[in-house]
């Protein structure tokens, strides 16, 4: 399957999927982008760890999808479990601090431990299967939740540009990205519309385009071109000038991690848009499934890390997740996500 096919009008594109032979994978060499889309082939738990070492798979969502498949093809090399627990422990300390990494290959590793070892395979295969699908599934619900947020005028009817600060959007997640899944959704509903809409949309507003998209990365500006969205490409200067002088409606956040008190791990170059952003008073809206965030974490260095900075609450507006729009603090996500908290859980982390 070529790339040209893969990226096809209205197919949210998955930066991961089993190749033609449904014994290995294609992955999106993020490394080569935006001068050229390349693939490669991953056929084993050693060829997974190195897509992800060497940065052809990046971004916590798409680490964990490629880990869970990589943990799945170590189990179709040798099932017996003392192996795959091997492969379980390799890939779990590339980052032993990621909720979603660790969560995925817990998974996976579950549905090994109660299958018949003939079976082990094909049941950690449809697992990981199943993780890329809801993460895919997840990510379009933020967009869904967040689509009205786009819709916000800068009080003169119109619509202010937006900044990104997002080192990608779907090519690091399964479709369409957390803070991108939005910008994706409006501009297909108006291509959409544009198509079908001299027959089925007669007496009807069409939907708005998205607003002009400002950003930093390389990435997503190939992201937003390939979807035909009008953006902007900044260096970080120029980025952090625009928010001082304006106008910017929001800043949209993607985060790599976070505490159930609104915590907020981010790349240090988002970090520093989003503490310029709320420094001029510029609303910071992150965008996160329940995936990434570490619900034990008792303090925020239970979700550090080198290469990442930490934002405290109170500089973001609004946190977008897949079962909606909430404020940052524990009592708002334990509404939105009661199975993993309640209500008084984090109480001192508020205090």
């Amino acid at each position: 399957m070529s790339a040209d096919q893969e990226l096809s009008s209205f197919t949210r594109h998955r930066s991961i999927w089993r190749a033609a032979d449904d014994r290995s994978l294609a992955l999106i060499d993020q490394r080569a982008l935006p001068q050229r889309l390349t693939l490669r082939t991953a056929a084993s738990v050693a060829d997974i760890l190195a897509a992800i070492r060497e940065g052809s798979v990046q971004g916590p969502a798409r680490r964990a999808v490629a880990a869970a498949y990589g943990l799945a093809l170590a189990a179709r090399r040798d099932p017996d479990m003392a192996a795959v627990m091997a492969a379980f422990y390799t890939l779990a300390v590339l980052d032993h601090r990621c909720p979603l990494l660790r969560g995925a290959l817990d998974r996976v590793r579950d549905a090994l431990d109660i299958s018949p070892k003939a079976e082990r395979a094909d049941n950690a295969m449809a697992e990981a299967d199943a993780i890329a699908q809801e993460d895919q599934e997840n990510h379009l619900s933020i967009g869904r939740h967040a689509l009205p947020l786009l819709r916000e005028g800068n009080g003169e009817g119109t619509a202010a540009p937006l900044m990104l600060a997002a080192p990608a959007g779907w090519l690091s997640a399964m479709g369409w990205g957390a803070a991108t899944a939005a910008l994706f959704l409006a501009q297909e509903q108006y291509d959409l519309w544009r198509i079908s809409g001299s027959r089925i949309g007669q007496g009807t507003e069409p939907p708005a385009p998205p607003p002009l998209a400002l950003t930093t990365s390389p990435l997503t500006g190939w992201e937003l071109a390939e979807a035909g969205i009008a953006h902007q490409q900044l260096d970080q200067a120029t980025a952090l000038a625009r928010l001082a002088a304006g106008p910017v409606s929001a800043v949209w956040l993607a985060v790599e991690r976070a505490t159930p008190a609104g915590d907020l791990a981010v790349r240090p170059d988002q970090a520093a848009l989003a503490q310029a952003a709320h420094a001029a008073g510029v609303p910071v809206i992150a965008c996160l499934t329940a995936g990434a965030i570490h619900w034990r974490a008792a303090r925020p260095s239970a979700i550090a890390a080198p290469d990442l900075a930490l934002l405290t609450p109170d500089i973001v507006n609004r946190l977008v997740t897949e079962r909606g729009i909430c404020q940052p603090v524990t009592a708002a996500l334990a509404d939105l996500f009661p199975e993993q908290l309640s209500p008084f859980d984090g109480a001192a982390n508020e205090a």
